[in-house]
């Protein structure tokens, strides 16, 4: 009898176990549902121009979303609460420029890097080409029969005569160069530069060719190395040094 109780009890130890073993499973497997949370802001933005000379004007827009207010660090050690600012950089170098868009749910960060370049103070033109425009022969400029033209050009600074080129004779075919040396003031960029081309037919009157004109400043930003200038058929590539 005593035996026999003796296996009863251990029986119910090991029902217990096996009990406690297959709750502790079902437990573990049994995932805990997630709290869901609020939607954080998604951040981006886009800025222009990039690569600018010093002093440059930057604006940056603000493309994110589901945000209620901003804060804008430009790199600088200055900063910005607006949506879309606007930032001037008075000195070259390159600038990590931060975005933090925040709710109440979270914030959200997005960093880009501004480059601003060494400020031009002066543009060189080394060369005036003309690479198309009105036939040289078979177009009487010439009154005195000499059929090839006498090619030269006018610069102007808007309306005021800056320096005139020498001529080239006896041109017949394009294209028609001159190696210069004239220089452009940054203080004056945004002045329009014209450059006027005539045939000469000295002692007559000389013939109008035509005309290009430009201004400086348009392509501050990009600092080409040729600027190609068209008006009326004709086409005329400068040779730029920013300095």
């Amino acid at each position: 009898m005593k035996k026999q109780f003796e296996t009863i009890k251990l029986l119910i130890v090991v029902i217990f176990l096996l009990t406690s073993l297959s709750c502790k499973k079902d437990k573990k497997d049994t995932p805990v549902p997630s709290t869901p949370s609020g939607n954080s802001p998604n951040v981006e933005f886009t800025f222009t121009p990039d690569n600018s000379p010093a002093p440059a004007t930057v604006t940056f827009t603000n493309q994110s979303t589901n945000a209620t207010s901003y804060e804008w660090n430009f790199g600088d050690n200055t900063t910005s609460t607006a949506t879309n600012p606007t930032k001037v950089y008075s000195s070259s170098g390159t600038f990590n420029v931060k975005l933090k868009a925040m709710n109440a749910s979270g914030t959200s960060e997005k960093t880009k890097t501004v480059t601003v370049s060494q400020a031009v103070t002066n543009l060189l033109i080394s060369q005036v080409k003309i690479t198309n425009g009105p036939a040289l022969v078979g177009m009487d400029w010439d009154v005195w029969g000499d059929l090839p033209g006498d090619p030269y050009f006018e610069w102007y600074n808007n309306s005021t005569l800056a320096y005139t080129s020498s001529v080239f004779i006896d041109k017949s075919s394009y294209p028609v160069y001159w190696n210069v040396n004239l220089n452009v003031s940054a203080t004056t960029f945004s002045n329009v530069r014209n450059l006027k081309f005539y045939d000469d037919d000295n002692p007559s009157a000389d013939d109008y060719i035509g005309q290009v004109s430009f201004t400086p400043s348009t392509y501050l930003a990009s600092k080409p190395s040729t600027i190609t200038l068209s008006n009326s058929g004709l086409t005329v590539v400068l040779t730029c040094q920013w300095q």
